[in-house]
């Protein structure tokens, strides 16, 4: 069994999965899927289009404070009162709070320079 994409009229319509020898009768034409065919690619005879980038500015803000948490939180240890925290580790959570501040669009959160863990 394997997955294959349907086409019709050059747009795929639907994503099947197929053992390649039964009697297919649905309508359009079948092609082995290679793992890049999404339903509403474009099949040009020898491949699909890429799927469009539908992530927002927002979504991409979102995303770079909810992972810049998760750094944090892998690091809170570090600030608890018992505990010396060093001041590269210091440095190291300040330049994670301080991330997004100044990204606004997703090219600038996708080429922000993260700050590497001490």
């Amino acid at each position: 069994m394997a997955n294959y994409a349907v086409v019709e009229s050059g747009t795929v319509t639907n994503i099947i999965n197929w053992d390649g020898s039964a009697n297919y009768s649905g309508s359009g034409n079948l092609v082995a899927d290679d793992g890049s065919a999404w339903i509403g690619a474009d099949w040009d005879g020898s491949s699909f289009s890429t799927r469009p980038d539908t992530q927002t500015d927002a979504s991409a803000i979102a995303g770079m404070r909810a992972e810049r948490d998760r750094l944090l939180a892998e690091t809170d240890f570090y600030a608890l009162s018992d505990v010396t925290m060093s001041s590269d580790m210091a440095t190291y959570r300040q330049a994670l709070r301080d991330l997004p501040s100044g990204k606004t669009t997703k090219a600038q959160v996708n080429g922000a320079t993260w700050p590497t863990k001490p």
